[in-house]
């Protein structure tokens, strides 16, 4: 008798602290603010060479990560092909999170695709990844973006 007692304060207790985060998070929805929303309006996102910046301190900090110890004119073909795969999958990478905070700031969609375009020529990314980037792109925001016509899968 005396266990279903402490039960049922057990089960009153947690029934009241789940009202009170559920009313709680209620007012948290209505009062929380972003930090991108404060942001968002500087104009330092609206230049390219601050991005041009970013992904390659990006690049760069990947890279430090995993610094290789071989000289690149040591190693056979197959480890070179390796390495360079690599490369490209960390720029990859860090150009696909660039672009999505470029879009998250407001930096406007045009934008945001000559930026992918020129940073892939630049880091000699494969068309495939190029393609792969704008297909990416595609989700931000359900805007669709049209690649540049010289990465049309028919194009040769």
């Amino acid at each position: 008798n005396n266990m279903n007692e402490n039960d049922n304060n057990i089960v009153n207790v947690n029934d009241s602290i789940s009202q009170n985060n559920e009313s709680k998070e209620q007012i948290d929805q209505k009062d929380r603010e972003y930090l991108t929303s404060r942001i968002k309006s500087h104009p330092i996102w609206s230049q390219m060479n601050f991005w041009k910046e970013n992904l390659f301190i990006s690049v760069l900090q990947q890279f430090q990560m995993t610094p290789q110890q071989v000289c690149w004119d040591n190693l056979s073909m197959e480890q070179l092909h390796d390495l360079v795969q690599q490369v490209h999958t960390t720029v990859f990478s860090q150009l696909t999170t660039v672009a999505f905070n470029m879009s998250e700031l407001g930096v406007s969609k045009d934008k945001i695709i000559l930026f992918v375009d020129s940073m892939s020529d630049y880091y000699q990314l494969g068309e495939h990844q190029k393609i792969a980037l704008f297909n990416d792109l595609n989700t931000l925001n359900s805007v669709t973006i049209q690649s540049p016509p010289s990465l049309s899968p028919f194009s040769k």
